[in-house]
């Protein structure tokens, strides 16, 4: 049996709704639900209602659905309400949450004082190839397609937004990864919560060894820290591309600076945010807002010190990063270790070369 939390976005019943039957487009046969009621760990609104639908089978189709309520004279039995309201909606209408991932609390430093907000995670996104020259960057992605064909880690457009597992969104001091080759990037993180925006720091986490092979499922191998404070989007707004962003790597008593830009050098936040495939992502939605090159001494230093050449994917110890705030005079960072738990890369190495 597949459990499915189902988020009805064209909705507007006041009453919890059933689910009594599925029939599947593909084969046309009628699965009955197990069970299906209003989940009391979501916050709801008369625009948003959720059931928990138990099948025997997932697939795209048609929902029928009945608006019920519990009937509390006979405790776990529906009751047909007055007017009641039947629902037909095929899975366009609806978004799967396959999990509830838990609620976030962060400290959100505005000029008018601190205030601790928990804030649920309904959305987690990367924007990659955010560079604000659009067109020079359009034309070495282009080049890069046309090279390496389908295996090539450039994308069709850019800024180009991925998909994160919600799960992996951490705030925690350190984590585990599969293996030592798993490297960050400071990035600002944008926070949307309905009508509010806040920004915060924290590292798009990739496994480098996976890296050069796909664009975006090097992202899903390991957790995504984000720092335990942010600003207010509007405190900021106006100086956007004054905003400096920084990170470092740890590596025994090394530690070696990896970025160190201003944001002018990437899209603005305003331009991630009118992109459609940004604009549909669930509120609130969590978007890690794009890399700023790396500096050309952290290569240098790393060779000079004799250290391993993926010191410049932000590949150690530990990782530092950094948002600073010079008009305001305010600073965001987060420090973080990403423990590695071991796998077979030893071994790998030592096999031959398939020709």
């Amino acid at each position: 049996q597949v459990n499915y939390l189902v988020e009805f976005i064209k909705t507007n019943c006041p009453w919890t709704l059933h689910a009594d039957s599925v029939k599947y487009r593909t084969s046309c046969v009628k699965h009955q639900v197990l069970s299906g009621q209003q989940t009391p760990a979501f916050s709801h609104d008369e625009h948003r209602k959720f059931l928990e639908i138990r099948t025997k089978r997932p697939g795209n189709g048609f929902y029928h659905a009945t608006d019920e309520r519990f009937d509390p004279c006979r405790p776990g039995k529906l009751a047909p309400c007055q007017n009641a309201v039947h629902l037909t909606f095929s899975t366009t209408d609806l978004r799967l949450l396959p999990m509830d991932t838990g609620p976030i609390s962060i400290q959100v430093e505005s000029l008018s004082g601190v205030e601790t907000r928990t804030i649920s995670i309904g959305s987690l996104a990367g924007a990659r190839f955010s560079s604000r020259d659009t067109a020079t960057m359009r034309q070495e992605l282009d080049e890069m397609l046309s090279q390496d064909g389908q295996y090539s880690g450039a994308t069709k457009t850019n800024p180009s937004i991925f998909r994160i597992a919600r799960y992996l969104l951490t705030q925690e001091e350190t984590f585990e990864v599969q293996g030592f080759l798993t490297g960050g990037e400071a990035e600002v993180v944008a926070i949307r919560c309905d009508d509010e925006l806040f920004i915060s720091v924290g590292s798009d986490q990739c496994d480098r060894e996976l890296d050069p092979l796909f664009p975006d499922k090097p992202k899903q191998m390991c957790p995504h820290p984000m720092a335990t404070v942010a600003w207010p989007y509007a405190e900021v707004q106006d100086h956007w591309d004054q905003l400096q962003i920084y990170s470092e790597v740890t590596v025994g008593p090394h530690a070696i600076p990896l970025q160190d830009s201003p944001l002018s050098t990437l899209v603005n936040l305003d331009y991630l945010l009118a992109m459609h495939s940004v604009q549909t992502l669930a509120n609130p939605m969590f978007l890690y807002c794009g890399s700023a090159e790396p500096l050309a001494t952290a290569a240098q230093q790393a060779q000079a010190l004799s250290l391993p050449e993926s010191i410049i994917h932000g590949t150690g110890d530990a990782f530092l990063a950094r948002l600073h705030d010079p008009v305001l005079n305010r600073t965001i960072e987060h420090k973080f270790q990403a423990i590695p738990v071991g796998d077979d890369f030893a071994e790998r190495c030592g096999r031959p070369v398939s020709n």
